[in-house]
């Protein structure tokens, strides 16, 4: 039961922010998920007209002594199970319906090799991410999206250009 640890969780062994201690010993409810197993992912792509375009797997590298601290990331992470993490998040994109719009699906890839999505977001990675696709693909990819947030073409010249750079260095 959280509310037995209570006592760990009053700032002065774990410090956290004043209103979520507030929130916890007030008892109000919570949500709790079991932890995923494995390598932190997340694939990078969009939909248009229903198709999901992907862009690229991000890695991260985290800090050995807390893995929850991430340093820096690498783009587009040429990962052995590419084509399986792209029809994967694609089948999720069908299952929830999502057919438009920029999304950054994160995922856990276990050492047993299952393939777990820990959550979908209907918006690109943030971070420096976009910097590294644009600078990782020669592209200005970042000009494209107030065209896609407004469900109109984005310049197609850079799309097909991020595309086919995408395929010349093997990225999904």
């Amino acid at each position: 039961d959280v509310r037995e640890h209570m006592a760990e969780w009053d700032g002065n062994v774990r410090h956290i922010r004043r209103f979520i201690a507030d929130y916890l010993k007030a008892g109000l409810g919570m949500f709790l998920e079991e932890e995923a197993e494995g390598e932190l992912l997340s694939l990078e792509g969009y939909c248009h007209e229903g198709k999901y375009v992907p862009c690229g797997i991000t890695d991260r590298t985290v800090l050995a002594r807390d893995v929850a601290i991430e340093m820096g990331n690498t783009f587009p992470c040429p990962h052995p199970r590419a084509a399986d993490i792209v029809t994967k998040v694609r089948a999720i994109h069908e299952a929830l319906g999502v057919s438009h719009g920029p999304t950054h699906t994160e995922l856990i890839v276990s050492d047993s090799g299952e393939i777990e999505m820990v959550e979908l977001n209907l918006r690109f990675a943030g971070g420096d991410i976009l910097i590294l696709v644009n600078r990782a693909y020669d592209i200005a990819f970042v000009r494209c999206i107030p065209n896609m947030a407004m469900l109109t073409p984005s310049d197609e010249s850079e799309l097909r250009r991020a595309l086919t750079t995408a395929y010349r260095h093997g990225g999904p």
